[in-house]
């Protein structure tokens, strides 16, 4: 095998994973849309802690087919913060208010 030989060879293999890969973004996308919570939503965690969707998107990390949510929780004078921050829980397990 020659150098252009395993040029070629890695190059089509590499257009499979990237097609697999945009596939996986695209159904991980679908499942966002079909979730019921949505961004700024008032939801609750598992703990029962009162927080705000600030974001809800694919995990662009090795690990394709996960969804990656920040949320804001509550002060303690019940307003919103400004920090965003992973949950304590699932985005299966945050209860919208």
């Amino acid at each position: 095998m020659t150098k252009q030989e395993l040029n070629e060879k890695v190059k089509v293999q590499q257009e499979i994973i990237s097609k697999a890969k945009d596939d996986i973004n695209s159904f991980v996308k679908e499942y966002i849309k079909s979730l019921p919570i949505k961004v700024d939503d008032k939801c609750k965690d598992s703990n029962g802690k009162v927080c705000w969707i600030a974001s809800i998107e694919p995990s662009l990390s090795y690990c394709f087919g996960f969804v990656d949510v920040r949320v804001n929780y509550a002060k303690k004078d019940g307003t919103r913060s400004n920090r965003p921050q992973s949950p304590y829980c699932d985005v299966e397990e945050l209860i919208k208010i």
